[in-house]
């Protein structure tokens, strides 16, 4: 039998400060413990960073130590210090500055052979600078994470114990992230990286929250590891950066979900997590388009696939609903997910029922979700 253990990875802090990973591991029939925990902590099944802002210390450091204490969740601390961003960012520019020497060769080469196809070829390279702290701060976290996960066989009680285990990884952020990473590269350990997973994807959201908190209260951390994340040789961190600079232009998406108009905070938060519960573990991917930007000009930007599930709420203008119908791939309004919606908020009920939570905290759980199907039907109009 196999023994699925779900991993979510997300970090707190930026480039030039020490930056804190957080690793959380949950069996997989236990997948809806986020959730709760965000229920009884916070009012609501997920709890976006910036809503942590302005709340009470001691209401941040509670969720924090029920998840340690929890023996159903595993979580691991890591930390990149601003001294060993120092390294690999000189190792880094070393790096680029080598690439693009060699760049200029190859436009030399270009413009004396008015070779116009190569000397696209180099402007599309350019691009990558547009935001030179985006980029940079995507081969660190990109690195960190492979350094993590490379870890994962040291710190997953599943990878160690189980005769079958299949461990999936969920890194925020999306592609730059896990770049690197190749099907078959770990064996039961496949990699996705998810744009905006930490608001989608309720085991990111876990590890999203207590990096944030963690960062902003340190004395948490005391008394457990706090393992530290180290430039490795320079050979190998070449041999990475190469594999990095060669796939992170080439951007790939899962199954995308195409949230247009507006829609109800805690449906649009569930769709893609109730999709990837019902349609056998599948990856989804949300993306929101922009009213002022319109879907065709997200469609010349991203791409227009058939695979692509478009979900129409309120305030889409005629033309844009036209477009949304017209388009040659599933369509659906909010409503559509409804029935799944208030299933998936039972079945939280019939867990929080089933955990060692107090009768207090049941109550509590509850309460809450019947108050959060009730918003969500008065905002469809349904009685």
């Amino acid at each position: 039998m196999v023994t699925v253990e779900l991993n979510g990875f997300d970090e707190g802090g930026y480039v030039g400060t020490d930056i804190n990973f957080v690793r959380v591991g949950i069996e997989e029939e236990r997948r809806l413990r986020p959730l709760i925990y965000n229920i009884l902590h916070f009012g609501r099944p997920t709890i976006p960073k910036k809503q942590l802002t302005g709340m009470p210390l001691s209401m941040l450091s509670d969720y924090v130590k029920m998840a340690w204490h929890d023996p159903g969740i595993s979580v691991t601390h890591y930390s990149l210090s601003s001294e060993h961003q120092l390294q690999i960012l000189r190792r880094f520019k070393a790096f680029e500055d080598k690439k693009l020497f060699g760049k200029r060769a190859e436009l030399i080469s270009a413009i004396q052979n008015d070779n116009k196809n190569a000397m696209w070829d180099f402007v599309s390279y350019l691009r990558r600078y547009q935001s030179t702290p985006l980029w940079t701060e995507m081969f660190m976290k990109s690195y960190c994470y492979r350094f993590i996960i490379n870890d994962l066989p040291n710190r997953s009680k599943v990878l160690r114990r189980a005769e079958f285990p299949r461990c999936p990884c969920f890194v925020d952020g999306g592609y730059p992230f896990v770049c690197w990473w190749e099907k078959g590269m770990y064996p039961n350990v496949p990699v996705y990286g998810i744009t905006n997973g930490d608001e989608y994807y309720p085991i990111i959201n876990m590890a999203g929250t207590i990096a944030s908190i963690t960062k902003k209260q340190p004395a948490l951390l005391y008394p457990h590891n706090n393992h530290s994340i180290k430039s490795t040789e320079m050979e190998d961190l070449g041999e990475f950066y190469n594999v990095f600079s060669a796939n992170v232009d080439r951007p790939k998406f899962f199954n995308r979900i195409l949230f247009v108009g507006r829609l109800h905070e805690h449906t649009q938060y569930a769709i893609p997590f109730l999709k990837h519960i019902s349609e056998g573990h599948k990856v989804f991917e949300p993306m929101c388009v922009n009213m002022r930007i319109g879907l065709e000009k997200f469609h010349s930007r991203f791409g227009k696939r058939k695979d692509d599930i478009i979900v129409v709420g309120k305030g889409v203008d005629s033309t844009t609903r036209t477009l949304c119908e017209s388009a040659a791939c599933e369509v659906h309004t909010e409503n559509d997910f409804l029935d799944g919606f208030i299933q998936l908020h039972k079945d939280i009920q019939e867990e929080a029922k089933m955990s060692n939570l107090s009768n207090v905290h049941i109550h509590k759980i509850i309460s809450r979700t019947e108050k959060t199907i009730e918003s969500v039907k008065t905002h469809l109009g349904v009685m």
